[in-house]
């Protein structure tokens, strides 16, 4: 009789995939929000110490370049969103984000699920939102067809804005560029363990409908 059964895991189990729905952004910020709760009630300068430390270690990062994309994302965007204001979210990001260590150093905490949902949620449909700039000479001549009064009407429509390079003090033109991308959701993994014998009906008619839900599985005849 036929056998239904699913490729192991790393892990030596089982697992089975499906469409889950992902977490909404406000869902996300609300969680970094409630995990911060305890740090509000914390007083003394002790506590003001630390909190400095780890606002030097976030911006020296920050200007470094070294911190996730979709970090610094929350940090400049999902402020300003904010209810309770920006610098209150950003308090409470900067003190979620780092962990002091025995020896006086301090880890980033990106692997936090509030981290990783905000990640998943950003390369899914914040980062498809992107600025885009080129060289003054060469956004004329690939966008506009050397067309200067054209350009300098995007220029005053607010549709290109002029930046200066400071190393190369070469005059770049920026523009956004929006991308629409509809998310369907992220796999979720669930493991299950065991094998059940079935009829060849049974496992046909399991195997239809599994295959419609997009469960990975395989069928094998018992031993």
């Amino acid at each position: 009789m036929p056998v239904l059964k699913r490729p192991a895991s790393a892990s030596g189990l089982p697992s089975m995939k499906k469409p889950a729905s992902h977490s909404s952004i406000k869902d996300v910020v609300s969680e970094l929000k409630d995990s911060q709760k305890h740090d509000e009630d914390k007083e003394g300068s002790e506590e003001v110490a630390r909190d400095k430390q780890k606002a030097q270690k976030f911006h020296k990062m920050l200007n470094q370049g070294s911190l996730p994309e979709h970090i610094v994302h929350m940090y400049n965007i999902e402020a300003k969103k904010s209810k309770d204001g920006a610098r209150a979210f950003q308090t409470r990001l900067i003190n979620s984000l780092f962990q002091k260590n025995k020896d006086g150093t301090f880890s980033v905490q990106t692997e936090k699920h509030e981290f990783q949902e905000y990640r998943k949620i950003y390369h899914q449909s914040i980062a498809k939102d992107k600025t885009e700039a080129l060289p003054r000479t060469i956004m004329l001549a690939s966008h506009f067809g050397g067309n200067e009064a054209l350009m300098k009407k995007a220029l005053d429509n607010g549709e290109l804005v002029s930046k200066v390079d400071k190393q190369s003090n070469v005059e770049y033109l920026q523009f956004r560029k929006l991308t629409n991308a509809e998310v369907r959701g992220n796999e979720e993994g669930e493991h299950v363990a065991g094998s059940k014998k079935l009829s060849r009906e049974q496992a046909h008619s399991l195997a239809s409908v599994m295959a419609k839900l997009k469960w990975k599985f395989e069928l094998s005849k018992a031993g």
